[in-house]
């Protein structure tokens, strides 16, 4: 197969975001025109610290309809992002060495948010289910932890999505042992096969923090998310003084967005990435399981963006990553996300950024070169 790889002449199977030319440039065009034709400036103010209420009343319909499961605006506090608020929360809810658990493997990123907030991060172990919740117990045993960081729904790296009895489990010890739970639900409407369970927030709201973003949903050029969570934690979120000088975020893009919930423009185009990318999901998965040596294992994802191979424990997936890119592929070392770095026979790969063609082209190539290799 004959492809034009992108990123300088490689297909980098490693980059997680979504496809350039996915991105909703024409549903947010509209969206721009319905709103500047109502002659409303309000968004050109300062806003609220929890957000624009408007958005937050739309923004709790839309939530309803998709978590089938009811949101109600008074628990909503308007980010620039799921990274801002886990920035919020640890710099409001945390203080400077506090204790935070987090999943190993996890979201390498949200290390530089913990340690820029001088937190001590503690790993738990996962299994091909996610978090161990049995693990989990007996660390509490000996640690007390002011959060817990989790990707329950489609796992950043691995892919998996924890259990209605698992995610029971965690609400029991969270209550128990008096921590809350940061839970990272930016790939919960990106369910592609089968059901994925309620959101955690759903569960408890008074010990769950859940952190949404139109990231993944519209586009992360928008700058705009979520937290889901108590009122009541809304004053200490709301002592952030960057807040209280510049007001609620992003009014201006706030107003976008209601005018593209407002006009269906997110539901259908959520519907459209849910295809493109479950597509994708069936396609990559199904190469792999043609191009991988028995060796190598890995778990089908149901929604998200990621697949994570397990390699035999012999292989360094950082010394292979040199030979993949003589192949003119790449993906993200499994070090990368452990902040002990464990998992060197792990690696991540992504389904989203890239059409079928090339991801088809991109797994026959690290199919061979693991052949070769192992």
């Amino acid at each position: 197969m004959e492809i034009q790889p992108r990123n300088g002449g490689r297909i980098d199977l490693g980059i997680g975001r979504p496809d350039l030319a996915l991105l909703p440039f024409k549903e947010l065009r509209e969206a721009a025109e319905r709103y500047f034709s109502l002659g409303d400036v309000t968004c050109l103010q300062y806003a609220p610290l929890a957000g624009a209420p408007s958005l937050r009343e739309s923004l709790a319909d839309f939530l309803t309809r998709h978590y089938q499961s009811r949101v109600t605006p008074e628990h909503l506090f308007l980010t620039a992002g799921a990274s801002h608020g886990l920035d919020l929360v640890s710099g409001q809810v945390a203080k400077p060495g506090g204790t935070v658990l987090v999943e190993a493997p996890t979201y390498f990123l949200a290390f530089k948010v913990f340690h820029s907030r001088n937190l001590r991060v503690v790993s738990v172990p996962t299994d091909s289910e996610g978090l161990d919740v049995v693990a989990l117990e007996n660390l509490l045993e000996v640690e007390r932890p002011v959060f817990l960081y989790t990707i329950p729904t489609h796992h950043n790296p691995m892919g998996a999505t924890l259990s209605i009895e698992r995610r029971v489990k965690l609400i029991e010890l969270a209550n128990k042992y008096e921590f809350f739970i940061v839970a990272d639900e930016v790939y919960q409407l990106l369910n592609y096969f089968g059901q994925a369970p309620p959101r955690l927030a759903a569960f408890d709201h008074n010990r769950v923090i859940s952190l949404g973003s139109f990231s993944k949903i519209l586009s992360p050029g928008v700058r705009l998310g979520w937290i889901e969570t108590a009122p009541e934690l809304f004053s200490k979120l709301g002592q952030c003084g960057v807040l209280q000088s510049g007001g609620g975020v992003s009014p201006f893009t706030s107003a976008m967005i209601e005018s593209a919930l407002a006009l269906g423009l997110q539901d259908t185009y959520l519907e459209r990435v849910r295809n493109v990318y479950g597509q994708r999901c069936a396609h990559m998965t199904q190469v792999l399981d043609s191009v991988l040596p028995s060796s190598v294992n890995f778990v089908h994802p149901t929604g998200g963006f990621f697949v994570w191979l397990e390699l035999p424990e012999s292989v360094d997936s950082n010394l292979l990553l040199a030979e993949a890119h003589d192949a003119n592929i790449g993906f993200r070392p499994g070090t990368l996300f452990s902040p002990d770095r464990e998992f060197k026979n792990f690696l991540r790969l992504c389904f989203a950024y890239y059409n079928e063609a090339e991801l088809e082209w991109a797994c026959e190539q690290l199919g061979r070169l693991l052949t070769r290799y192992l």
